[in-house]
């Protein structure tokens, strides 16, 4: 989750500055791409944590990434990949 948020920064911010005609970045527009770059990488992190986690719990049931998926759509729906 840290590396891609870390990673996504500075592609975002660049694109920012490309969008205004090459100026630097204000300290809001800062935030923003700071605030972009979380939630972008929660997006991708939360469900691949999600399917680790249950892979790795004693009992779990499911034996590959595919089938924790599986088993999580038709439980809980998309959300419960982000629920936890």
């Amino acid at each position: 989750y840290g590396g891609l948020r870390l990673g996504l920064y500075g592609p975002l911010k660049s694109i920012n500055e490309q969008f205004k005609g090459g100026s630097p970045s204000s300290l809001g527009e800062k935030v923003v791409c700071g605030c972009a770059s979380g939630a972008i990488a929660s997006l991708v992190a939360n469900p691949l944590d999600l399917i680790k986690v249950r892979m790795q719990a004693p009992g779990a049931g499911p034996d590959s990434p595919v089938s924790v998926v599986r088993s999580v759509m038709q439980e809980e729906g998309w959300r419960g990949l982000w629920r936890g």
